[in-house]
């Protein structure tokens, strides 16, 4: 998303990640360069965690 331009706010939205989760993505991939395999599949694979965002509602947590 982001090697599309999309902005931190923008992944964040589409993600269901916190902005500083991506911010530590974001510096990982640029201090390891984007050939690193390892990285790549962190990057590709979705978590099962987070597969599904959770959503919040007056304060609750609700899946």
């Amino acid at each position: 998303m982001h090697e599309r331009g999309l902005s931190v706010t923008e992944i964040r939205i589409g993600t269901g990640l916190s902005e500083r989760l991506i911010g530590e993505y974001l510096d990982l991939y640029e201090a390891v360069g984007s050939e690193n395999t390892q990285v790549q599949r962190l990057l590709s694979e979705p978590d099962p965690a987070t597969e599904t965002p959770a959503e919040i509602k007056r304060g609750a947590w609700l899946r």
